[in-house]
């Protein structure tokens, strides 16, 4: 085998063996409990201050880093936000459906623009090279006796994005 051909097999050889361990690093988003449906609001629901109904099951998603190197560290940050026609069915308007984290007290109103909802570090080590990290996003309807009937409903195009750094 000629020299040239040696050099050649070795970095073909050497590729076979990092491509698996480049391809496997990454990071990975998964989303459950989207999209999210209310119960039909009735008339107990008008009567709590202010005016709302409660989504009673969840959204919760989970950012997991995939065989990352020891050491390594990345900000994710997951951003959210009603995206097309919102909204895309029903009388519903956007400025009615709010969304907090299950460790948040403060709700929020979802737009048609990107937000925030959390940052946060994932670091390997030698031990754990795919760290990973969950929350949980609880939803509600305001309501409004004098502008609202019961029965009012509404669907959104609800999206979370993924960013890294």
């Amino acid at each position: 085998m000629s020299g040239r051909a040696a050099a050649a097999l070795a970095v073909v050889a050497l590729l076979a063996l990092c491509a698996p361990a480049l391809r496997a690093q990454n990071t990975t988003l998964t989303v459950s409990g989207l999209p999210t449906t209310f119960p039909i609001p009735d008339g107990s629901h008008f009567g709590a201050v202010p005016g709302h109904i409660d989504d009673p099951t969840y959204t919760n998603y989970t950012v997991q880093a995939n065989n990352w190197p020891a050491g390594q560290t990345h900000t994710e940050t997951i951003s959210i936000l009603c995206s097309g026609a919102c909204p895309a069915s029903g009388t519903k308007p956007l400025a009615t459906l709010q969304y907090k984290l299950a460790s948040d007290a403060n709700w929020h109103t979802l737009t048609t623009a990107l937000v925030v909802v959390e940052s946060f570090t994932l670091t390997s080590t030698a031990a754990q090279r795919s760290p990973s990290h969950s929350s949980t996003i609880q939803w509600r309807f305001l309501l409004n006796w004098t502008t609202d009937t019961p029965g009012v409903t509404g669907r959104f195009n609800v999206r979370l994005r993924l960013t890294q750094s």
